[in-house]
């Protein structure tokens, strides 16, 4: 079975980008930058992040964990 978890263009944001999956025994935390208003490194980027306590069965609503950091280079 494969899920999509983080779609470009969804919530607001142009892109995810650098996605990073962590589980422990039945819970999964996925995370991923979700950058605002393109997909350059530059500009608002968000930390976002959805959990599955079964596995992967199911999944949280995406959750927003670190806001509007700004990404100067």
């Amino acid at each position: 079975m494969t899920t999509t978890l983080f779609t470009n263009g969804d919530l607001g944001y142009a892109c995810y980008n650098i996605p990073s999956i962590v589980s422990n025994k039945n819970t999964i935390l996925a995370l991923a930058e979700a950058r605002r208003d393109s997909c350059d490194d530059d500009g608002f980027v968000d930390i976002v992040s959805r959990i599955s306590e079964d596995f992967g069965q199911s999944w949280s609503n995406t959750a927003i964990i670190s806001h509007q950091w700004h990404n100067l280079q």
